[in-house]
């Protein structure tokens, strides 16, 4: 097979100026290197803080962008710690997915199901990953209920029905009124307004209820506080995003001297190199589960070369579904 010198693939310059699609020389895999031709990739929160430069990691400029993506391996180097083959579809972790080819370490990418399309494929493994993390850390800790903030996220949707069928209730907090029918008619058990005048008293009433002594915030500002504050005594919250910010607002010491709960972060990349044993039951449980509670939500599809114009999008519509890039 003949390979371009070059490929075309989105690069951020500078924080907070437009990314822009450059030419990288294409690189041949060597030990333990995987080349694939990419598909799609698709927009991850965790993208547009590397592009605003909000990204917790260092990370030099220029910089590719792109966390996760599907496409077909074309080139295999030696010593491959997970095998690949030619031909093979793939599931691929970035940086790097917002282009036309990805070089990756061997462990970076995940042989897709041959009845998964190349659109599903490339949301395959992150959403999916991290809500299985999330219910393992809950059942782990022997909590019968939780909640989560992000409740119409694309891994908020797939925490409704898998912590369902891990036995696990789940209160979920959105910050729009005309998502609540919608999480209801797929399965929510409870969901909540964080705008409401009574929106903690209501949260507190029914954390009691359940015993939701676990959260999973991905917001930040001051919703952290409300959360913790209207958890049982003894519970946890483990912080995994910041939708409203860097900054956490109002924290109350009682809460935490007199009350015992607990505040701490989750960050998936670190949990699966804690718990990488994990991992097999894990991809088991994406695979057999892909095609109902994984069954990721596409709102739009835009080429690459539109990049602009599917970021615009997805800063006004993220809510309603994944929107996907197409080299």
């Amino acid at each position: 097979m003949a390979f371009p010198s070059t490929y075309q693939a989105v690069l951020v310059q500078l924080n907070n100026e437009p990314p822009k699609i450059s030419d990288v020389s294409l690189v041949m895999p060597e030990k333990n290197q995987v080349l694939i031709k990419i598909e799609f990739a698709c927009i991850h929160p965790a993208d547009t803080l590397v592009i605003s430069g909000d990204y917790p990691v260092p990370l030099k400029r220029p910089h590719p962008v792109g966390f996760e993506g599907s496409g077909v391996v074309v080139a295999v180097g030696s010593e491959l710690k997970v095998p690949h083959i030619v031909g093979e579809r793939v599931n691929v972790s970035g940086p790097g997915t917002w282009g036309q080819y990805i070089l990756v370490n061997s462990e970076a990418c995940r042989k897709l199901p041959d009845d998964i399309s190349f659109e599903d494929g490339t949301l395959f493994f992150a959403n999916p990953a991290t809500t299985i993390c999330l219910a393992n850390i809950a059942q782990k800790g022997n909590h019968k209920a939780a909640i989560h903030t992000a409740g119409s996220s694309a891994v908020g949707r797939m925490m409704i029905q898998y912590f369902k069928q891990r036995g696990i209730k789940l209160i979920n907090i959105v910050r729009r009124e005309e998502v609540i029918e919608q999480l209801k008619a797929e399965g929510a058990d409870y969901v909540l307004n964080s705008t409401d005048a009574d929106f903690e008293a209501k949260l507190k009433e029914i954390a009691e209820k359940e015993g939701a002594t676990i959260s999973f915030e991905a917001v930040a500002g001051n919703l952290t506080r409300k959360i913790i504050t209207n958890q049982p005594e003894d519970s946890i919250c483990y912080l995994y995003g910041g939708l409203e910010g860097e900054q956490l607002k109002d924290l109350q010491v009682g809460d935490f001297v007199f009350q015992g709960k607990m505040l701490t972060g989750f960050w998936i990349g670190k949990y699966l190199k804690k718990n990488f044993s994990e991992i097999p039951q894990m991809m088991q449980d994406i695979a057999a589960h892909a095609k109902t509670c994984f069954q990721p939500h596409i709102y739009a599809k835009y080429k690459l070369t539109d990049i602009e114009k599917a970021l615009a999008d997805y800063q006004v519509n993220s809510s309603k579904g994944k929107i996907l890039l197409q080299p």
